[in-house]
């Protein structure tokens, strides 16, 4: 048998060795789920948050191209719709705590009504749950929701800004509206003794449920 068929047999054997250990690595990884809730079929007047599915897509993929992050390790995700409602919510996170694989931990959902209650029944499974836009002041509440954590502020932290403008234009009067969710209800209640502390007057407070349109006739008569 010449040399140079024995250089050749050594070769190919090393590269299908090579690609074995590649193949191997790789199917050994240990996959790892992350349960995504978005609002994507919504009514009027909710908030979609399909878009950030696409955003979530190419996090796991940096993250599992990265050899030096989760190295046994790889992200996937399976996703509910939870349409920026609350009983829609509930309904996504008990089919995707029902349905496997299991999911290490909970993403969303996008909007604070679709959010409260699977934050309020996510410790019963202990569940750790994190939003990437909710900014109602009661998810700051740790005793109610100990397992939610987020990457947005409260919508009160706002508060200040919003009277540092009243001061730059130097308005002394506000009229407030605000829709009925606990959200704006929970930043109204809040901003109202800044205002007072500000020496700066409410002379009037509307809300509505859907449409603002009964109240803006109101206050602007």
């Amino acid at each position: 048998m010449s040399s140079r068929f024995l250089q050749v047999l050594r070769l190919r054997f090393f590269i299908f060795l090579t690609s074995f250990t590649k193949s191997d690595n790789t199917t050994s990884k240990i996959d790892l789920y992350i349960g995504g809730f978005f609002g994507v079929n919504i009514q009027k007047g909710a908030w979609s948050t399909a878009g950030v599915i696409p955003a979530l897509e190419m996090a796991l993929e940096h993250i599992n191209s990265d050899p030096s992050i989760l190295v046994d390790y790889q992200l996937k995700y399976v996703w509910n719709d939870s349409k920026c409602e609350s009983g829609s919510g509930i309904k996504a996170m008990l089919e995707m705590i029902d349905t496997p694989p299991h999911k290490i931990v909970f993403l969303g959902p996008g909007c604070s009504v679709a959010t409260v209650p699977v934050a309020e029944a996510a410790p019963y499974w202990q569940a750790v749950q994190i939003g990437y836009s909710t900014s109602s002041p009661q998810f700051s509440n740790k005793e109610k929701f100990p397992l939610y954590f987020r990457t947005s502020t409260s919508e009160t932290m706002e508060n200040p800004t919003r009277v540092a403008l009243l001061k730059q234009f130097n308005w002394k009067k506000v009229a407030l509206l605000v829709q009925n969710q606990d959200i704006f209800v929970m930043t109204k209640e809040d901003l109202v003794p800044l205002l007072n502390k500000s020496n700066i007057s409410i002379v009037a407070t509307e809300s509505f449920k859907y449409d603002p349109s009964s109240s803006v006739k109101y206050l602007i008569k």
